[in-house]
């Protein structure tokens, strides 16, 4: 099955909502089965496909991990494909960080997978490291800032994905309940989705009350955008299905 484009399905924007509801539909309980293949086929331009996966990073790789869909040899190779087309930035900038928090999340979510990425080429150089070595986060007494960092790295947020940086971000419940108030009051429901994921990776089978409540009060304002219905979705399934 090629990956074969169709009328009005062009834009990365485009490209990127197919994909983020392809994914929050497969997290889903009774979503049926799921391949990236099959979710992205037909459906936009296949160089944007491409595209996607590569900046989605290991959100790709949720309804395996998290959704109990199985991960076949055809979902690596489209991923690998994903990450060849749209190498890793070199030589690196400090704007470049990103890449590596990305590519280590990859590499351990592929990991969990089974999948090795030793010969994959595209891969950040420093992605083995960038999870594990000094972390550069605001103090905890800045929560604003700290919640806002937490909001733009929540795709660490994956049981697979360990280090000294996720960690730390996990590591604050107090501090992050502020930040998802904060951004529940300013209707800010992208923020709010990605701060409630965090609370929700470490919550255990006691998640502080406001969580699932969040959870079905931002569920209940939809409709939403695609990409903060599936960091709504991964929040659920991280609670095991609550909210």
């Amino acid at each position: 099955m090629s990956l074969a484009p169709r009328a009005g399905h062009g834009s990365a924007d485009t490209a990127a909502d197919v994909l983020a509801t392809t994914l929050a539909d497969a997290l889903t309980p009774g979503g049926g089965t799921f391949t990236l293949r099959a979710g992205l086929d037909g459906r936009v331009d296949p160089v944007r496909a491409l595209g996607a996966l590569r900046g989605t990073g290991a959100d790709v790789l949720a309804p395996f991990l998290l959704g109990g869909h199985p991960f076949t040899a055809s979902d690596a190779a489209l991923v690998r494909a994903a990450v060849t087309a749209f190498p890793a930035p070199e030589p690196r900038t400090p704007d470049d960080a990103a890449w590596e928090l990305r590519d280590a999340a990859l590499t351990q979510a592929l990991a969990a997978l089974g999948v090795p990425t030793r010969d994959w080429e595209g891969l950040a150089a420093d992605r083995h490291t960038a999870l594990t070595g000094p972390t550069a986060l605001p103090d905890t007494t800045a929560w604003t800032a700290w919640t806002a960092e937490a909001v733009r790295l929540s795709a660490l947020a994956l049981p697979p994905v360990t280090g000294t940086l996720r960690e730390r971000l996990g590591a604050h419940t107090p501090v992050l309940l502020n930040g998802l108030v904060h951004a529940l009051l300013r209707r800010d429901h992208l923020a709010a989705a990605r701060t409630a994921r965090w609370l929700a990776l470490d919550a255990g089978t006691t998640p502080d009350p406001l969580l699932p409540a969040a959870l079905t009060h931002l569920t209940a304002l939809g409709p939403h955008r695609p990409r903060t219905l599936f960091e709504l979705a991964v929040a659920r399934r991280l609670l095991g299905g609550a909210g």
